[in-house]
């Protein structure tokens, strides 16, 4: 089956955040399903030291990409709501059963909590999906684009291009190329940078269901931790969003084995998982670790 091109849409007024807020309003709120949101963001050092140029969220049901100029509109483009209605971007990003997909929460948690009190819930992070979905080691945590190369379901041809939609906003954005952070704020947006962010967004429901698909029950719960973790870290006073730590997965090859022994005695069952999970953070907490 072809893969359908997203059609791309510009947001820089509340006006215009209106249609996206009558779709979103329409989602059935159910924390076990697929995600039909997900997200990205763009600016000058996203996260608690940074700035948020762009919310990029790519809303499946309709096939559209859309561009939130938050330097444009501010704290307006997550307040904003319909009128008798309650539900903004605001709401929709802290809501738990609204479940949206993310790669690599942390900085961009910090950043929302940090800039504009917003608290993420309902996160998939794929970062942690693919980490906990390896057969082997799981301690460095991949990139985005390791993972579109070895996991999206794109052919060869269409992961090229998007290599190179990458590699020309690079020139505009990465001082190491000659290019300036600043051009996340220029206006008019330009076609590369669009392209960009589209881009950090239009291959995470192909890679959702690459990870979702390998991951059983016990991994599944792991993962929904595992990010709640994140979440919770990044808004703490001492979380450092450039630390080398954050490049490293939060299991241990040994947590697999034991997990291995135990499924194979017992099965999957929540209660068995339940227990293992309780034995393990008491082991934690034995060794000072916790």
């Amino acid at each position: 089956m072809e893969r359908s091109t997203p059609l791309i849409q510009l947001i820089d007024t509340t006006t215009a955040l209106f249609p996206l807020l009558l779709l979103l309003s329409n989602i059935q709120d159910d924390p076990t399903s697929t995600p039909q949101i997900y997200i990205a963001l763009e600016g000058i050092n996203v996260c608690r030291h940074g700035t948020i140029s762009l919310l990029t969220l790519f809303f499946t049901p309709s096939n559209t990409i859309y561009l939130i100029d938050i330097h444009k509109l501010g704290l307006s483009a997550f307040t904003t709501t319909l009128e008798r209605s309650t539900i903004s971007l605001k709401n929709m990003l802290e809501s738990f059963s609204i479940r949206k997909a993310i790669f690599d929460v942390s900085n961009p948690s910090d950043a929302l909590f940090a800039l504009f009190g917003i608290t993420l819930s309902g996160i998939s992070d794929l970062q942690l999906m693919e980490n906990a979905s390896r057969d082997d080691t799981k301690r460095i945590l991949f990139r985005l684009s390791k993972c579109i190369e070895h996991d999206s379901p794109l052919n060869h041809a269409e992961k090229l291009e998007w290599k190179i939609q990458k590699a020309r906003a690079a020139l505009l954005f990465d001082p190491s190329q000659g290019g300036r952070h600043q051009v996340f704020n220029e206006r008019p947006l330009k076609q590369e940078m669009i392209n960009y962010c589209a881009g950090n967004v239009e291959l995470l429901p192909g890679l959702y269901a690459v990870y979702n698909d390998k991951l059983n029950a016990y991994w599944q719960r792991k993962v929904e931790r595992a990010t709640a973790s994140r979440i919770s870290k990044s808004r703490g006073k001492n979380y450092n969003p450039h630390s080398r730590d954050n490049g490293l997965g939060p299991w241990r090859n040994e947590h697999r084995r034991e997990y291995m022994q135990v499924y194979r005695k017992y099965g999957s069952d929540d209660d068995t998982m339940d227990s293992y999970d309780r034995r393990e953070r008491e082991r934690k907490e034995n060794a000072g670790c916790l």
